[in-house]
């Protein structure tokens, strides 16, 4: 019997391959990556999609 997982979220992965391990603030990543604050926190609390411009 095949057990379905949900796929990780991809804030999760931003949180937990990049935020953490180079030791970033919220502010100082959106910063980097030209979003708000607001935007870039939805996303790694998993409340944000992520779409193609």
């Amino acid at each position: 019997m095949a057990i379905h997982k949900e796929p990780t979220h991809p804030g999760e992965v931003l949180r937990k391959d990049v935020l953490i391990p180079l030791g970033l603030t919220m502010t100082e990543a959106a910063r980097r990556l030209g979003v708000s604050r607001r935007v870039l926190s939805a996303l790694v609390n998993c409340e944000e999609v992520v779409k193609s411009v």
